[in-house]
C-alpha cells in the first residue's frame, strides 16, 4: 500500500500560502494502475471556505469563484491564496466576519472589530449628516450607548465631542452655502422668493423682518436677480414689502420699479374666503357629522352600516371620514363621502331604531349643494399648493371660475346658497383688487389661453372695454420692453468684450471696423421695423400672441413648451421662464386648508437668536409678587407673566365646580333648568300633502270572483266566499320612490345658551402653603446650569445688578466664544 507523508505548513508565514494544486487533488482521486486505494488530499487553506472550485477540462487553467459575489480567480497552486485573502477583506457581499477580524480587549474582556476600509473623515461626515437630518442635539455624539455602538462596529473609530460636531456642522453649512450661492449667481434667470411665517408672542414688526430678508438676500448675492416675493396677508408683511421695495428700487434692482414685486398668497386668500362661507353652514352638515360619529362609535355599528352598503350595491372602500373643525378640506371630504353612501344611511335608518340623526331629503339636497360648491375651492387650493410644477399660469383660470360661480350663486333663487355666496363674495372682492397683475399676465404665457382668455374673462364679468384689461396689456408690453432692453445691453457688452479680447493686425482691424459698421447699419435697418416686403416688423410678443392657441388639455408641461421655443423667442422665453416660476402660495398642501393659525409658544418665542446660534450666558429673572402673580425675564426682557395659582400645580385650585349645582331644579311638580338642546323640532313644520308612503297598493292585483273548471284545485268552502270574510283588500307592495319616514325639520333652539357648566365656587380645601416659595438649583437641560443666584425683594435692584455684572461682560464673552470656536475649527 502506498503511503503519503503530509507536511504541516504554517499559513501565516506568507501572504501567498502553500496550497495543493486543485487539479492535482482532483486527479489524485482517480485510481492508478498500480494502486487500488483512492488518494484524497484536502485543501488546507481557510480561504477555501469562501471559494468554490470551477470544473475545467484537461489543459485549461483552473479557476475558483467567490461564494458571495461570484468573482473568479486563478486557483492553481502556483498562484497562491494571497489574492483570495485580499478579496475576502473587501468583498462587499460578505455578511460574516472571520474570527481573525475580532480582537479581545484586555481591559474590558470584550470583542472589538477592525475594518481596513474604515475612514475617520467619512465617519465624521456621516455622523454630522445624521445629526442634521434628524434634528439631534450636539450631545448625541457623546451618548454612551452611541459610542459603544461605534466602537463595536470598528475599534479604530475616534469619538468626537459635541463641540467638534458643532464645528463640523458649521463647516458643512458653509460648504453647502458656498455651493448653492454659486448656483444662484450662475442662474441665468431671475429668482422668486417666498416666505411662510409663524406668529410669535414677541412684538417684532415688518421692518425687522425686511431688514433680515435684505441681509439674507445680500449674503446670497441675489439682490439684483429678484423677480417677486410671495407672502401671506399679514399686516406686518405689507410693511415688510414696502421697506424691501424702498431699498431695492433705489438701486434699480426691481423690474418696473417694483410694481409687480409683491404677490399675495392665493391659498391663504382662498382659505379666508371659505372660512366666511363655512360660518353659514347650519344643521345639515351637523347631522352628517353626527351620522359619522354614530357609525364610527362601535364596531357593531360599522358592521351593520357596511351590511347596508352591500345591500345598496355600493363599494365599501370609499370610507367614512370624520372631519376636523380647523381643517375645512376634511369637512368637504366628509360630505363627499357621505353623499356617496346616502342610500346606505337611509337604509340604516330603517333597520336601526337607534340611528336618529339621518338627514332629511331637504337636508341631503343642501349637503349636495355645499359639497359641489366647496369642490371648486378644494381643487383650486390643491393646484395652488403644488411644488413640483408652475402655478402662476393656473391662478387666473381658477380665480375666474370661482368669481363666476359666486356671481351665479348671488343671482340664484336658492336663498340658502345665496346667503353663503354673499359672505364669500364680500371677502373675494376685498382681495380681488389686491391680486397682482403679474398673475393675470402669467396666463398669457400659457399657449392654451394667451391674451384671448383674459379678454373672454373680463368681457364675461365686466363687459367689453374693461379698464383693467387695458392696464394688464400695457403692463405686459412694458415688462417685455424691460427684457428687450436688458437683452440689448448684454449683446452690446458681449460685442465690446469680444472685440478687445485679442490683438489684430492693422489689416484685420480695418476689416473688423468695416464689419462692425456694417453690423451697426444692419441693426439700425432692423430697428426701423421694416422688411423687404414693405410691412412693419412685429415683436416677439406680438408674433406669439398672433399664433393660434393650443388645445386646452389637462396634462401640459408649459415649461417644456417654452424651453423648446427659446431659440425662436429668445427674449420672450426668458420673460416666460421668470413669470412661470412665481409661486402663488407660501404654504404646503397640508397647511393650506387649516383654519387655525400657527403660533410659536412662549418658550420658542423667548429664545433669542444668540441662544439659538451659540451657548452663551444668559440671565433669567423670576419676579414673584404678594398676590402670587409672576413675571419671567430673560436678559432683562419680559417674556412671560401669569399666576402661580392657575399656571402651576403648586397648590389646590382656588376655585372648584360647585358639587351641589344641578342642571334641573324642581319647582313643585315641574323641573325648570338649563336647556342644553342646540336644535329642536320646528313646531310649525307640517307634513306635506302627498308624501310618498312606504308601501303602495299593487296595481296588478285583481279580485278573485270564480275559478276555471279546468283548474285542478281544492274546492273553497262556501264560508270563505261569504260575507263573513269581509271586504276584499288590495295587497300592497314596497314603494320604490319611498325615501324614508317624514320627520319635522329641526331649527336652532331660541332658549339655547350653550352647554351647561357647573358654577365655580371657592375651594374650601385651598390654603396658601407656608412652603410655597422655595428655591432649588436644578439642571434644566443637558449642559445648562444655574449659578450666581440672587434672591432679593427689590426688582429694580435686581435689574440694576444685572446690567452692572452680566451687561458689562456679555460682549466680551461672545467675542471670546467666537474666537474659541474659530480656534477649534482650525485645529479640527
Amino acid at each position: 500500500m502506498a503511503t503519503t507523508q503530509e507536511s504541516n505548513v504554517n499559513e501565516d508565514h506568507s501572504d501567498d500560502d502553500f496550497n495543493q494544486d486543485p487539479l492535482e487533488a482532483i486527479q489524485s482521486e482517480i485510481p492508478s494502475e498500480n494502486t487500488s486505494v483512492k488518494k484524497k488530499r484536502r485543501l488546507v487553506s481557510g480561504v477555501w471556505n469562501d471559494f468554490a472550485m470551477i470544473p475545467s477540462k484537461p489543459g485549461e487553467p483552473l479557476y475558483c469563484e467567490c461564494k458571495k459575489c461570484g468573482r473568479k480567480y486563478l486557483a492553481a497552486s502556483r498562484n497562491g491564496t494571497g489574492n483570495l485573502r485580499r478579496h475576502l477583506k473587501s468583498c462587499l457581499k460578505k455578511t460574516t466576519r472571520d474570527i481573525g477580524s475580532f480582537m479581545v480587549s484586555s481591559d474590558k474582556e470584550s470583542l472589538i472589530t477592525t475594518n481596513s476600509n474604515f475612514s475617520q473623515d467619512k465617519f465624521r461626515e456621516l455622523l454630522v449628516h445624521a445629526v442634521i437630518r434628524h434634528d439631534l442635539p450636539f450631545s448625541f455624539v457623546e451618548y454612551e450607548g452611541i459610542r459603544i455602538l461605534h466602537s463595536y462596529l470598528d475599534s479604530q473609530v475616534v469619538h468626537i465631542s459635541r463641540n467638534t460636531a458643532k464645528s463640523d456642522i458649521k463647516k458643512t453649512y458653509q460648504k453647502e452655502m458656498t455651493r448653492l450661492r454659486g448656483e444662484l449667481v450662475a442662474c441665468p434667470g431671475r429668482i422668486c422668493l417666498t416666505s411662510d411665517a409663524w406668529t410669535s408672542i414677541a412684538t417684532d414688526g415688518g421692518i425687522a423682518l425686511s431688514e433680515k430678508i435684505i441681509s439674507l438676500v445680500k449674503t446670497w448675492g441675489i439682490e439684483k436677480k429678484l423677480f417677486s416675493i410671495t407672502l401671506d396677508n399679514a399686516s406686518a408683511n405689507d410693511t415688510c414689502v414696502g421697506y424691501l421695495k424702498e431699498n431695492l428700487t433705489s438701486n434699480n434692482d426691481l423690474l418696473l420699479d417694483g410694481t409687480l414685486f409683491h404677490v399675495r398668497c392665493c391659498a391663504h386668500i382662498l382659505n379666508l374666503i371659505v372660512q366666511d362661507g363655512l360660518k353659514e353652514i347650519d344643521g345639515a352638515v351637523y347631522k352628517i357629522r353626527e351620522c359619522v360619529k354614530y357609525i364610527r362609535g362601535s364596531e357593531g355599528r360599522k358592521i351593520k352600516f357596511y351590511q347596508c352598503v352591500s345591500a345598496m350595491s355600493l363599494e365599501n372602500n370609499k370610507g367614512l371620514h370624520q372631519d376636523v373643525p380647523t381643517r375645512w378640506n376634511s369637512t368637504y371630504i366628509m360630505l363627499s363621502g357621505a353623499l356617496y353612501y346616502r342610500r346606505a344611511f337611509v337604509h340604516l335608518h330603517l333597520v336601526d331604531s337607534n340611528f336618529q340623526s339621518c338627514p332629511t331629503q331637504e337636508e341631503w339636497e343642501k349637503v349636495e349643494k355645499i359639497c359641489e360648491f366647496l369642490e371648486i375651492f378644494y381643487d383650486a387650493t390643491n393646484s395652488f399648493s403644488g411644488s413640483r410644477y408652475p402655478t402662476s399660469n393656473l391662478f387666473f383660470p381658477r380665480a375666474f371660475f370661482i368669481q363666476l360661480t359666486l356671481v351665479q350663486k348671488l343671482q340664484s333663487s336658492d336663498l340658502y346658497m345665496k346667503k353663503i355666496a354673499e359672505q364669500m363674495f364680500v371677502k373675494f372682492n376685498k382681495y380681488r383688487s389686491e391680486f397682482n397683475v403679474l398673475l393675470a399676465i402669467a396666463v398669457v404665457f400659457d399657449p392654451r389661453y394667451k391674451f384671448a382668455f383674459l379678454e373672454f374673462s373680463y368681457t364675461k364679468l365686466y363687459g367689453p372695454h374693461s379698464q383693467e384689461l387695458s392696464k394688464i396689456k400695457t403692463t405686459l408690453f412694458s415688462l417685455f420692453d424691460e427684457y428687450m432692453k436688458a437683452s440689448t445691453s448684454n449683446t452690446i457688452f458681449s460685442t465690446h468684450v469680444g472685440n478687445n479680447s485679442r490683438t489684430h493686425s492693422a489689416e484685420e482691424r480695418g476689416k473688423n471696423k468695416v464689419s462692425s459698421l456694417m453690423r451697426q447699419e444692419f441693426q439700425q435697418f432692423k430697428s426701423n421695423e421694416y422688411d423687404g416686403f414693405g410691412n412693419f416688423q412685429r415683436s416677439q410678443l406680438e408674433l406669439y400672441l398672433d399664433e393660434p392657441s393650443l388645445d386646452v388639455i389637462v396634462e401640459f408641461d408649459v415649461l417644456d413648451f417654452w424651453k423648446s421655443q427659446q431659440f425662436r423667442y429668445r427674449d420672450l422665453s426668458k420673460l416666460a421662464r421668470d413669470l412661470l416660476c412665481v409661486p402663488v402660495s407660501t404654504v404646503a398642501f397640508e397647511s393650506a386648508f387649516s383654519l387655525g393659525g400657527r403660533i410659536l409658544d412662549q418658550y420658542r418665542s423667548s429664545m433669542s437668536p444668540a441662544t439659538v446660534e451659540a451657548l452663551l450666558t444668559h440671565v433669567y429673572t423670576f419676579v414673584l409678587r404678594p398676590d402670587a402673580t409672576y413675571s419671567i425675564l430673560i436678559d432683562n426682557v419680559r417674556k412671560q407673566t401669569g399666576s402661580l395659582y392657575s399656571d402651576w400645580d403648586l397648590l389646590p385650585p382656588k376655585q372648584i365646580k360647585d358639587p351641589e349645582a344641578k342642571k334641573l331644579q324642581k319647582h313643585g311638580h315641574l323641573k325648570i333648568g338649563w336647556d342644553d338642546k342646540e336644535f329642536i323640532v320646528d313646531p310649525e313644520d307640517k307634513k306635506p300633502e302627498g308624501y310618498v308612503p312606504n308601501e303602495i297598493a299593487d296595481p296588478d292585483a285583481k279580485k278573485v270572483t270564480h275559478f276555471s273548471s279546468s283548474l285542478r284545485c281544492a274546492k273553497i268552502p262556501a264560508r270563505r266566499l261569504g260575507e263573513k270574510d269581509g271586504e276584499w283588500t288590495v295587497p300592497t307592495i314596497p314603494n320604490l320612490d319611498y325615501k324614508g319616514p317624514w320627520k319635522a325639520k329641526k331649527i336652532k333652539n331660541p332658549n339655547y345658551k350653550g352647554k351647561w357648566k357647573a358654577p365655580m365656587i371657592d375651594n374650601p380645601d385651598f390654603k396658601d402653603g407656608t412652603d410655597l416659595y422655595s428655591f432649588s438649583q436644578v439642571e434644566v437641560k443637558v449642559g445648562t446650569l444655574f449659578d450666581n443666584v440672587l434672591i432679593c425683594d427689590d426688582p429694580e435692584y435686581a435689574k440694576q445688578l444685572v446690567e452692572e455684572t452680566w451687561g458689562k461682560q456679555k460682549d466680551a464673552e461672545k467675542t471670546a466664544f467666537e474666537e474659541l470656536e474659530k480656534k477649534r475649527e482650525e485645529e479640527a
